[in-house]
C-alpha cells in the first residue's frame, strides 16, 4: 500500500510539472482547526490515515474563497505591465491528528491554485502584498474581486470571461458611484459656493436620484479618479457597453472578437484607482 501511494505521488508531481510547464504557480495555504469524523471506513499506516469524507472539504475551501479572490485580484492589479491569466489546478486539504499523524480525506472538491503566464517580478510581488491587505479589508467589493479573477481565468471560454469582466465593472461603478457623485458636485461648486448655487445643485441631485444611467455614473467616476486618458476610457466604456447590450438583445457576435482585454483593463484600472483614492 505504501509503495502504491509513493508511486502515485511521483505520478502526480510529473503531471503537475507538465501542467505548469514554464509558468509560475501561486500557492495559497491556510491553517485552522476542524472536526474530523473517523467513524467511517479508514486505512491507517505508520505514517498517515486515509478515509472518505473525514471532514467537509468544500466548506473549508469556501471559508477562504474571498481571501483567495482578493489576493489574486491584488496580484492582477499589481501587474500593470503584464497580461495576467490564471488557471486553476488543484485544492488539497489534509489534517494533522492530535498525535501528529497526517489524515487525508477523499471527496470531490474544487481548486484554488493558479498560474500566471510570464515571469512575476519582485516589484509585482511587493505590490500584490501591499494591495492584498487593502483588498481583503474591503469586504464590500468581494464580488468584484471574484468576477475579476473569473474574467482572467483561461478555464472559462471567451463569452464567459467577457461577461464576468463586464459584470465586475458594472458592479464596481454602481457601488462606488455615490461616493464620487458627492466629490464631483463639490468640485463643480468649489470651496465656498453661493447659497443659491448650493441649493440648485442639491435640487438637481434630488431630481436625478436613481435616474443616472450606467454611462452617466461611469463618466462621474472617471472624472473624479481617472487620469489623462479619461476621455479614451469613456469611449472605451461606451463601446464595451454597446457590445454587451448587443449580446443581451440576441446579436450574433464572434466570441473571438469580444473586447475581453479592453474590459479587464478598465476593470483593473478603476478598481486600482478607487483603492488608491480611498487609501490616500
Amino acid at each position: 500500500m505504501k509503495l502504491a501511494v509513493e508511486t502515485e505521488i511521483v505520478r502526480i508531481r510529473e503531471r503537475r510539472a507538465k501542467e505548469l510547464d514554464t509558468s509560475e504557480a501561486f500557492v495559497f495555504t491556510a491553517e485552522g482547526e476542524t472536526d474530523a469524523d473517523l467513524s467511517g471506513p479508514t486505512r491507517e499506516t505508520d505514517d498517515y490515515i486515509m478515509g472518505f469524507d473525514v471532514t467537509n472539504k468544500e466548506q473549508i475551501v469556501a471559508i477562504h474563497d474571498n481571501t483567495v479572490s482578493a489576493i489574486l485580484a491584488a496580484l492582477c492589479l499589481s501587474s500593470v505591465e503584464q497580461t495576467v491569466q490564471f488557471r486553476r489546478l488543484r485544492t488539497g486539504i489534509y489534517l494533522i491528528s492530535e498525535l501528529g499523524k497526517s489524515v487525508y480525506t477523499f471527496s470531490l472538491s474544487g481548486s484554488a491554485e493558479a498560474y500566471v503566464s510570464g515571469r512575476t517580478t519582485n516589484s509585482v510581488i511587493r505590490g500584490a502584498q501591499s494591495q492584498a491587505a487593502t483588498l481583503t479589508a474591503n469586504t464590500s467589493l468581494y464580488r468584484v474581486y471574484r468576477l475579476l479573477v473569473q474574467s482572467i481565468s483561461i478555464d472559462n471560454d471567451e463569452l464567459r470571461r467577457f461577461m464576468f469582466g463586464w459584470s465586475g465593472l458594472e458592479i464596481l461603478i454602481n457601488k462606488i458611484f455615490s461616493t464620487y457623485e458627492k466629490r464631483f458636485v463639490q468640485n463643480l461648486l468649489g470651496a465656498n459656493p453661493a447659497a443659491p448655487t448650493q441649493k440648485y445643485f442639491e435640487t438637481i441631485r434630488d431630481v436625478m436620484k436613481g435616474k443616472y444611467r450606467l454611462m452617466d455614473k461611469f463618466v462621474v467616476v472617471a472624472a473624479c479618479i481617472g487620469d489623462v486618458s479619461v476621455e479614451a476610457d469613456i469611449e472605451s466604456f461606451g463601446r464595451i457597453k454597446k457590445t454587451r447590450d448587443g449580446l443581451m438583445h440576441g446579436d450574433t457576435l464572434d466570441e473571438k472578437s469580444l473586447p475581453i482585454s479592453e474590459t479587464v483593463a478598465l476593470l483593473k484600472k478603476y478598481l486600482r484607482q478607487h483603492v488608491d483614492a480611498k487609501d490616500a
